[in-house]
């Protein structure tokens, strides 16, 4: 009775033991596999390329009104270029004809009422046919718009009488004729800006008059 007892303990012990075999033996084969998929690297993601794009330059800033008016007078003081001493067109004005501002007793006889100038050896004003050769213009400045002028398209041509003096400075003396009224200003500054080699005679610096005409 005792050997049937130990008998059926035993087996269940070989049963039991088996089965945690069993278990053991499961576990083993699924937990390698496992153990070696997580050793493995992560696959890194395929690298992703980066397009530019090349934009057109933004369009430059409008031009403020005080821009304008300095492209524009630089553009009307570059349209015609002169090179400095360059001679420009002058008309002799005889001496005969000369007249004086302020001087309400008709033609001036130069023969007989000679220009006093400032200066003991700066006495007569000649024509230029009497002079040694003709004053060479030798300062010439720009001839700058107003800007209301360029506004209004106003364009013409002024002549004035003028006066150089034996030290090549000019005076206005009188404006013969102007195209508009608005451009006998910008003339007459023009003019007096403007810087002449001295009149000769002689070898010796004089006073000339001449019509002087100024186009815009």
């Amino acid at each position: 009775m005792s050997h049937a007892v130990d008998f059926t303990s035993w087996r269940s012990r070989l049963v039991s033991l088996t089965g945690s075999a069993l278990v053991t033996a499961v576990l083993f084969v699924l937990v390698v596999p496992l153990s070696h998929w997580l050793a493995k690297d992560p696959v890194a993601p395929p690298p992703r390329t980066i397009s530019t794009v090349t934009l057109p330059p933004p369009p430059p800033p409008p031009l403020t009104t005080e821009q304008e008016v300095v492209q524009e007078i630089a553009e009307v003081t570059a349209s015609a270029p002169r090179p400095l001493g360059a001679p420009i067109e002058l008309q002799a004005l005889p001496t005969q004809t000369l007249q004086l501002s302020g001087v309400t007793t008709g033609v001036l006889d130069i023969e007989q009422f000679p220009l006093q100038m400032s200066g003991p050896a700066e006495a007569l004003v000649f024509d230029v046919v009497d002079l040694d050769r003709v004053p060479q213009l030798i300062s010439n400045p720009a001839r700058v718009m107003p800007y209301d002028l360029l506004r209004d398209e106003i364009r013409g041509q002024v002549r004035l009488k003028i006066l150089i003096s034996p030290k090549g400075h000019v005076s206005v003396l009188e404006v013969l004729s102007t195209d508009h009224e608005r451009l006998i200003t910008p003339a007459r500054r023009f003019a007096e800006k403007c810087r002449f080699e001295p009149p000769m005679r002689n070898n010796q610096p004089v006073a000339t008059a001449y019509i002087f005409p100024i186009s815009f």
